[in-house]
């Protein structure tokens, strides 16, 4: 999962963006082979320093900011869109800010295919925009149903796959929406993953865009608390709520 690049990491991406050779590179900037194989080793772990001539060099044949190269963004395009245009409120902005979530995974949820039809339906529900419908579509059901059960109680017979059929039919307008939300969410859900699934397990993670790391005496003290529970049919999930835990 994508998170925050070193100046190193940087460079070499939009060399290997450009398909070019560290030679070729040389040839496009003037600087040599081997200062450039230095600035791709460039990370928060050592030293190392890009002088300005290469700064400004790079970031004109990339069409990037020095910013961007120096880490101070990491918006290739928008590094100084107003806050303003981005429509979020104070709240939001803070919880952005706060480092509680993952920006790059939120990124690429916003960004995937299938999140513009998620938040369009999430918007309609939330508005009710189609409560009268359901509520039209239910009501017409009903007519249905009360007919059918109408005529099998006046021919005295029993119930018929019909009647049946028409007392299953209502449609639960939260119901339907939580459907095709989840349907949809997990759909991305699944796509980030299968992205990620060749992703080293050893790579270098930014702690501040992470979650803190359960510690393992944790994990598994909420194991033998469940496979207890699933023994013990008179405990409740509040004592489970209320159990003190482990400190972390």
């Amino acid at each position: 999962m994508r998170t925050h690049l070193s100046i190193g990491e940087k460079l070499k991406d939009l060399r290997t963006e450009k398909k070019l050779t560290l030679l070729q590179l040389e040839k496009e900037t003037g600087i040599s082979k081997s200062v450039l194989a230095g600035y791709e080793k460039i990370d928060d772990s050592n030293n190392q320093t890009i002088d300005n001539f290469a700064l400004a060099k790079l970031a004109s044949y990339y069409n990037v900011s020095a910013d961007y190269l120096l880490g101070l963004t990491d918006n290739l395009n928008e590094a100084h869109t107003p806050i303003e245009e981005l429509h979020l409120t104070d709240e939001a902005i803070e919880v952005l800010k706060s480092g509680d979530i993952n920006p790059y995974l939120l990124s690429e949820m916003i960004t995937h295919p299938k999140f513009i039809t998620l938040m369009e339906d999430i918007e309609i529900y939330i508005q009710g925009s189609v409560t009268f419908q359901f509520n039209l579509l239910n009501a017409q059901i009903e007519v249905m149903r009360a007919n059918i059960e109408s005529m099998r109680k006046k021919n005295k017979s029993k119930k018929d796959i019909y009647e049946k059929a028409t007392e299953r039919a209502f449609i639960g307008e939260s119901d339907f929406f939580s459907y095709q939300t989840h349907r949809e969410l997990l759909r991305i859900l699944k796509d980030l993953r299968q992205k990620h699934k060749n992703e080293s397990e050893n790579m270098t993670i930014d702690k501040e865009y992470v979650m803190p790391e359960f510690k393992k005496e944790s994990i598994l003290h909420t194991a033998e608390r469940l496979e207890e529970y699933l023994e013990d049919e008179n405990t409740t999930i509040e004592e489970l709520e209320n159990e003190e835990s482990p400190s972390v």
